[in-house]
């Protein structure tokens, strides 16, 4: 049993190259990684690049970003610039594009226009496109039809769920990043528990991180077994790290 446990924290090496050494690969985001190394395969030169936060794609955009040259933009870029400019470079990264819902109303029908002519710009030059976002394009609250549609000719690509490996090798990433030391048990003992999203694992690590901050003490399999049941009978909510304090103390963690 202790030999599986060892294999399975330890051979952990399937790590991306050039640019991606610290990008651990999966099958959860295999198809992505190849996708965006074989950018200039990508069919009308474009990419939406889908998927939550903490789930490595601004990674994987800035490694495209590292390879292409492209220049990198916001949504409010797009209100404000000259498109038939923006289509002139290498490249193009669009970060977020699915803010476009929160602009104002007034913004939002220009940005609407305005990216619909930079999609056919880019059509018509040798610039590569790329856009992230965290939500399909259903939900953007699209007006201009012909703006939905060109999106639609669209290729996507979506960061999918961590599956064990990939959880494993995050939490170890996390714990690693902030100095804490655990166990191989403990590593294995939380991702049979915690709830299977990129956000979770982080919050997860970042409440371990504060624990181990005010109890000076290293964190054990109950301590985590504590906060998991905390968690989960949080619904999952999003919890600001301003309520960690009072988050921990209702949970027994903290005095």
């Amino acid at each position: 049993m202790k030999e599986n446990k060892d294999q399975l924290i330890f051979n952990l090496n399937r790590k991306g190259n050039a640019g991606l050494e610290n990008f651990y690969i999966s099958k959860s985001n295999d198809l992505a990684v190849n996708t965006i190394k074989n950018w200039k395969d990508w069919p009308t030169k474009k990419l939406l690049l889908m998927g939550p936060a903490c789930s490595g794609k601004s990674h994987l955009a800035e490694f495209w970003v590292e390879q292409t040259g492209a220049l990198v933009i916001s949504v409010s870029d797009i209100f404000k610039s000259d498109v038939i400019e923006l289509s002139q470079g290498r490249g193009l990264l669009i970060e977020n594009i699915d803010k476009i819902k929160i602009s104002n109303a007034g913004e939002k029908v220009i940005i609407e226009e305005k990216l619909f002519h930079l999609l056919n710009s880019t059509s018509q030059t040798s610039c590569y496109l790329m856009m992230t976002c965290s939500s399909s394009i259903r939900s953007w609250g699209l007006r201009l039809q012909d703006l939905i549609s060109r999106l639609k000719t669209i290729a996507v690509v979506e960061m999918l769920p961590p599956d064990d490996e990939l959880l494993v090798a995050i939490l170890l990433k996390q714990f690693d990043d902030r100095q804490i030391k655990v166990s191989p048990e403990f590593v294995l003992f939380v991702s049979k528990r915690i709830n299977r999203s990129f956000f979770s694992i982080s919050e997860f690590v970042n409440l371990i991180d504060h624990i181990t901050l005010k109890r000076k003490k290293n964190v054990t399999i109950p301590i985590a077994s504590q906060l998991l049941d905390s968690l989960a009978k949080s619904n999952n909510a999003d919890i600001n790290i301003n309520d960690f304090d009072s988050f921990l103390e209702r949970s027994g963690l903290v005095g």
